[in-house]
Order: structure tokens, then C-alpha cells, then sequence
């Protein structure tokens, strides 16, 4: 009975008609006007018909699921990948020379004060590393100029 008043509301009102909306029933039923190029002298318009269309939410809300859950593994991907990116990148352009800092302060703490850090001049760290092996170059002549006057001192 109930589907016959909204057959009769869409065909003298021409207009779509929500027969059941229930979201927390997940239910979802519409009815359609059909517009045809014939006059329906019953009802004095053009629908000649309607079509009825019923909506389970259930499937609807579980293919909503499984695209949150597509996109959030997506994204995961995607951070991953950025951080893994990140990480390299910070690795070439700021670890990597920092080790060579630490492995020449550590050749300089035990007296090898020829150690010299090899590095490329558009590196982030190539100021603290040219500085570092003209330091190094000026104890080595300091430590020269020493060993000089103590051979004329004991001669």
C-alpha cells in the first residue's frame, strides 16, 4: 500500500521520491519517475513509469572499508617510502661526512697528523671539512718548524 502512494506521488508530482531511508538499519529505498515521450492522460504528465531501487548499506559500508583500508596501506607505503627517502638522503648529505670528521679526529687524538679528509666542495659539510684539513696542514708545519729548532738546538 505504502509503494502505491509513492507510485501515485511521483506520477502527479514528477519528482524522485525516497520511499525508506535508514541509515541505521542500513536500509535505503528510492523510487524513480520514468519520463516518456507520451502523454499519460491517467495522470496528466509525461512518467510512464518508475523504477524502484533498494539499497543495502551493509555491502556498500564493507566496500567503503576495503577502500579506507586499500588507501591507508597506500599511504603507509608512501611514508615509508618518504622516510626510507629521507633517511638516505640525510645519510650522503649529513652522516657520511660527519663520519669523516670522527674517523679524522680520531687519526689527529692518536698523532697521525697527516690524516686529510678527502671531500667534494659542494657537499654540505665541505666548510667544516676544509677547515679541518687546513688545521691539520698547519700542525704538521708547526710541528716541522719544531722539529727543525730542536735538531739545531741539540747539534
Amino acid at each position: 500500500m505504502h509503494s502505491e502512494k509513492v507510485v501515485n506521488e511521483i506520477f502527479t508530482e514528477n519528482k524522485l521520491k525516497a520511499m525508506v531511508s535508514n541509515i541505521n538499519k542500513n536500509i535505503f529505498k528510492v523510487a524513480i519517475p520514468i519520463k516518456g515521450g507520451e502523454y499519460n492522460s491517467a495522470f496528466k504528465s509525461d512518467i510512464v513509469g518508475s523504477i524502484f531501487i533498494k539499497l543495502n548499506l551493509n555491502s556498500f559500508n564493507l566496500l567503503l572499508y576495503q577502500y579506507k583500508k586499500l588507501f591507508l596501506i597506500r599511504y603507509l607505503i608512501v611514508a615509508l617510502t618518504m622516510f626510507i627517502s629521507i633517511i638516505i638522503i640525510m645519510g650522503t648529505k649529513m652522516f657520511f661526512p660527519l663520519k669523516k670528521l670522527l674517523i679524522a679526529a680520531r687519526e689527529v687524538s692518536y698523532g697521525n697528523y697527516t690524516h686529510q679528509i678527502s671531500y667534494l666542495e659542494d657537499e654540505d659539510f665541505s666548510p667544516i671539512i676544509n677547515e679541518f684539513n687546513r688545521m691539520i696542514s698547519q700542525i704538521n708545519t708547526r710541528d716541522l718548524i719544531l722539529k727543525d729548532m730542536q735538531k739545531k738546538t741539540y747539534r
